[in-house]
């Protein structure tokens, strides 16, 4: 079992995680270019209609999760995945070492931080749908 995991792990092309890596980064700035101002309208919009403080933060967050967040997950990944990109030039060997566990750990970070995007967005639209009266309703 563990010499399967081990094959897993290494089955990985290096030098073609290193380009990957490029990609992921014009993917990430595109959603948070949009998750920003999407999270700014939401606010704006309630605190045009509503004048209390805690349903603006209930609007503007989604429990742990808020704009603030989104950026620095964005900017740790971009520090780690350009990281990779540097030890992967340096360090291109065909045999199993740390570098295959740090860019599955880098994978699995980057999904990881898709899908609590996705999960933002979702707040947002849904926040957006709501009417005002059930807005009132979440927050009791």
């Amino acid at each position: 079992m563990l010499d399967s995991f081990i094959s897993i792990l290494t089955s990985l092309n290096l030098e073609s995680v290193s380009d990957l890596i490029s990609d992921t980064f014009t993917l990430l700035a595109g959603f948070v270019a949009i998750g920003i101002p999407l999270s700014v309208q939401v606010v704006e919009k309630a605190a045009q209609r509503y004048k209390s403080e805690y349903l603006i933060k209930h609007l503007s967050s989604w429990y742990w999760f808020t704009p603030t967040v989104l950026v620095s997950g964005s900017f740790i990944y971009i520090i780690l995945a350009l990281l990779a990109k540097y030890l992967i030039s340096i360090q291109c060997s065909q045999g199993f070492n740390s570098l295959h566990v740090f860019i599955w750990f880098l994978i699995s970070y980057f999904f990881l931080l898709i899908l609590v995007i996705g999960m933002w967005y979702r707040h947002l639209l849904t926040t957006l749908q709501k009417r005002p009266e059930d807005l009132l309703n979440d927050l009791s």
